[in-house]
């Protein structure tokens, strides 16, 4: 849905810009400038709240939480969409943990060790 909701902003602004640039009718360019000002009042209340929404990182709360929480030879089992290896892996020295962590894949494989 999120693509499609996508293309039909580009779609309408590229007929604002039209409606703005041709003059079709007398007074196009005003009614332009309200389609797109009126666009923008409307959603810039959730547009607000989405940049707020993604300025916090969860993972960073997780690993925070952790260490505050968790004594450091814990062995901590979590899902792999918590993504802690990622952390570990890619993370700043601030958000490596030092307990040890087992994912659990989906296969019979069983647990992996990630450090």
């Amino acid at each position: 849905m999120l693509p499609v909701f996508a293309l039909f902003c580009v779609l309408g602004a590229l007929g604002i810009v039209e409606m703005f640039t041709i003059n079709s009718f007398p007074r196009a360019r005003i009614v332009a400038v309200l389609l797109a000002l009126t666009a923008i009042i409307w959603h810039l209340p959730t547009l607000i709240r989405y940049g707020g929404e993604f300025a916090a990182d969860d993972r960073r709360e997780l690993v925070a939480w952790i260490q505050a929480r968790l004594p450091a030879d814990a062995t901590i089992a979590h899902e792999r969409r918590a993504r802690l290896e990622v952390m570990q892996r890619d993370g700043e020295a601030r958000d490596r943990i030092p307990q040890k962590s087992v994912d659990r894949q989906a296969t019979a494989s069983g647990p992996r060790q990630a450090q």
